[in-house]
Formats: structure tokens, sequence, C-alpha cells
């Protein structure tokens, strides 16, 4: 009886330890920061119509990152940090998250 009490403590606190572990938390939020910055308005979805620029947020090893797009122009994209450093990594790209839209022009 003791044994299976002690395998069933022990399935429970793995059971535990599983539900709390957080994959890449991010590290530091700036969303707020960076539409300030770039005079934009939080996205609520839909249609981008005109030529507005908007802000895609990313995520790439617990930090976020922002690029500029617009609908109407080819850009070569290019990601910055919360810092508004750019990112030189080639590895970026083919790694980072995209987790979308996140403000456009008023």
């Amino acid at each position: 009886m003791k044994t299976k009490i002690f395998l069933f403590s022990c399935l429970l606190v793995v059971f535990i330890s599983a539900c709390k572990h957080k994959e890449n938390p991010i590290k530091k939020d700036c969303i707020a920061n960076m539409l300030t910055q770039k005079n934009m308005i939080p996205y609520g979805g839909g249609e981008i119509n005109g030529c507005k620029f908007f802000v895609v947020l990313y995520e790439w090893k617990g930090e976020q990152y922002f690029s500029l797009g617009n609908p109407c122009a080819d850009m070569i994209p290019n990601a910055v940090d919360c810092d508004g450093i750019e990112v030189t990594n080639p590895n970026f790209w083919n790694q980072a998250t995209n987790l979308g839209i996140i403000g456009i022009e008023p």
C-alpha cells in the first residue's frame, strides 16, 4: 500500500510540475511602447484598407521583435527589438514565430 501511495505522489508531483511549465515566456513586453513610437493604434483584426503601415509582432528566443509592413509597398523586411535595434542574425526569419499584426496607422 505504501508503494502505491508513493508512486501516486510521484506522478502527482510530475503532473503538477509539467502544468506549471511555460514555454519561452516573454522576458519584456514592449508592445505599447512600440505602438507609441510608430504612432499606431492597436489592430482589431479585419481587412487593411488603403495603404496604411502596420506593425507585425514576432517572438524569438523569449523576446519580442517588430517589423513594419504595408500592403501597397514592396519592402525588404527588417525586424527590431524592444530597443529599436535591428536584428542581424540570419536565422531570425526561419526561427521566429509570427504572432500577427498588432498595430496599424490610424
